[in-house]
């Protein structure tokens, strides 16, 4: 994972199969969706305290109960937003805990003055809402085709995106501040439902 920097003390290991014996001996072992949160919570202790971060309501997914009862699980749960705290309790969750993401602030700011450059998130996930903020930049363009507009994500420019939008292809975290967030006033944010 290239955009985000480790502590060195942290060893990360990406494991395939999450069956007992195959997973390396851990203080913690942390799911991050609900197809791997029964695997995880089946883990020996050897795999150390057992965590479930939470960025959403993955019922885009998965039948609403079976993303329901991966919450119930005997895992520690943290979740990004307080509405999804307000779902877990409504659906019997326990060991919960509100944890927004965080920012850094040394890095994420305002370096440079920003114009009226629109930006969008791109992605080929239907929740993501890529067809509607494609509909709402080519309007824009139209109406001010002078002023750039860029996309950025981590998978590759799709056949749907115009020549004259700016794609950033799995930017580095100063490609985000220098040549997105800081060139850019405006976020387009399109996702049907997000965390």
């Amino acid at each position: 994972m290239p955009w985000h920097a480790l502590h060195p003390k942290v060893r990360l290991a990406l494991v395939a199969d999450l069956r007992g014996g195959s997973m390396p001996d851990a203080d913690a072992t942390i799911t991050t969706a609900w197809s791997t949160a029964t695997p995880v919570a089946a883990l020996p202790a050897a795999n150390g305290r057992k965590f479930y971060l939470i960025q959403h309501h993955e019922i885009w997914d998965a039948p609403e109960d079976e993303v329901n009862a991966t919450w119930r699980l005997p895992l520690r749960k943290i979740v990004i937003s307080r509405w999804l705290e307000e779902i877990g309790t409504r659906i019997g969750a326990t060991d919960i805990r509100h944890i927004p993401n965080g920012l850094d602030l040394g890095r994420f700011r305002v370096t440079a003055p920003s114009d009226r450059r629109p930006m969008s998130l791109y992605h080929h996930q239907a929740i993501k809402g890529v067809p509607d903020a494609l509909a709402v930049l080519r309007r824009y363009h139209e109406r001010f085709p002078h002023i750039p507009v860029s996309m950025f994500e981590v998978p590759p420019r799709g056949p749907d995106m115009p020549v004259w939008i700016d794609y950033f292809q799995e930017p580095t975290q100063d490609d985000l501040v220098a040549r997105i967030y800081n060139k850019n006033a405006v976020y387009l944010g399109a996702s049907l439902a997000e965390g």
